[in-house]
C-alpha cells in the first residue's frame, strides 16, 4: 500500500498500520515517528520527515480520488510554507506561461489538469502534483468552472 524504501520489508505492514491510524485520526503524526523509530532504527529527524512525507502524499491522494469523483479536472497549485520553499513552488505563476508548454515561471497559482501535472522539479524535468518531492508542503485546491 505504502511505499517506503528505507525500511526493511518485514516492518513495512506495522508501519503501513501505524499510518492507517494517524490518516483514519487513531493515531498521531508522532505515533507514527516513534514507530518508524522503533521499526527503522532511524534518527528522530528523519523519521518525522518520512513520517510526515507520507501522510501528506496520502491526503493528497485521497482529496486528488475525491475531486475525479466530483467531476473536477483542473485544480490550483497552493504554496504557503515559507520554511521549506522551493523556490519554483512559491514563485507566483504570470498566468501566461507553462499553457502551452506546461513550464510555468513559477507553480503558486498556477492552474492544471489533474491528468497533465505540472513539472515540479526544473532539473530533473520530473512531473507532479504539490507535496509529491521532499519536504514540499505545497498543496492542491480544485477549480470549479
Amino acid at each position: 500500500m505504502f511505499s517506503i524504501k528505507s525500511i526493511a520489508q518485514q516492518y513495512h505492514e506495522r508501519i503501513s498500520g501505524s499510518l492507517y491510524r494517524a490518516i483514519t485520526g487513531v493515531g498521531t503524526l508522532k505515533q507514527v515517528k516513534d514507530d518508524f523509530r522503533k521499526y527503522g532504527t532511524l534518527s528522530s529527524k528523519r523519521a518525522k520527515l518520512i513520517a510526515s512525507d507520507q501522510i501528506h502524499k496520502i491526503f493528497t491522494t485521497l482529496a486528488v480520488r475525491r475531486m475525479n469523483d466530483a467531476g473536477i479536472t483542473k485544480v490550483m497549485w497552493k504554496h504557503d510554507h515559507p520554511k521549506t520553499a522551493r523556490k519554483y513552488h512559491k514563485d507566483k505563476w504570470d498566468g501566461i506561461s507553462g499553457i502551452k508548454d506546461g513550464m510555468p515561471n513559477g507553480l503558486d497559482g498556477y492552474v492544471f489538469d489533474l491528468d497533465n501535472p505540472p513539472v515540479i522539479d526544473q532539473k530533473t524535468g520530473e512531473r507532479g502534483l504539490p507535496g509529491q518531492l521532499p519536504y514540499c508542503r505545497c498543496r492542491l485546491a480544485p477549480v470549479i468552472n
